[in-house]
């Protein structure tokens, strides 16, 4: 899973932390123990059911939704359009002035589950998807990566590119008529 990735690397960090450094020891081994909670409580959150439906009804109810025609005979269309809807579904929360009172739980999991909704890219099913629509994964991917940035205050300014391309090639690859 994507996110021990993240623990991994935590305790990585820490055994590489200095020798001997008793203090930034107990630091980075303290914020293990954190990112290993917000590991538990964003898996079990994207793995509920109620999530699912109720961000999928969301993202079928949006505008961002419906401006593109359904094509279920292409391979992925229909998950990038979702993929894309929720993207800008997430992107209003933060941005559009709404109140976030837990980033991990209201914006990173769902970005996390709209990633993790597509196939492996090199997969028998992967292959099948149009070249064009992996601009939609990426769209998620690449907003997840500044949402998190931007909760450790970090620059975001780096990811604001690679959002707005993944974005112009996302709408090209839904628009292009098949």
């Amino acid at each position: 899973m994507k996110l021990s990735a993240i623990a991994a690397a935590s305790l990585l960090a820490i055994l590489l932390a200095g020798c001997g450094d008793q203090k930034r020891i107990d630091e980075l081994e303290g914020q293990l123990k954190k990112a290993k909670e917000d590991i538990v409580s964003m898996s079990d959150m994207i793995q509920s059911t109620k999530f699912e439906d109720e961000f999928l009804k969301e993202i079928h109810e949006s505008n961002s939704y419906k401006t593109f025609p359904s094509k279920p005979s292409i391979a992925g269309y229909d998950l990038a359009r979702e993929t894309l809807a929720g993207q800008h579904i997430i992107t209003e929360r933060v941005w559009g002035g709404n109140k976030v009172n837990e980033p991990l739980v209201e914006v990173i999991a769902p970005l996390y589950w709209l990633e993790d909704r597509w196939p492996d890219r090199m997969s028998k099913t992967g292959l099948m998807v149009d070249d064009g629509l992996w601009w939609c994964r990426d769209v998620a991917v690449a907003t997840r990566l500044a949402m998190s940035t931007s909760l450790k205050r970090e620059d975001v300014d780096r990811f604001n590119l690679a959002i707005s391309r993944a974005a112009s090639q996302c709408v090209i690859a839904l628009s292009k008529p098949r």
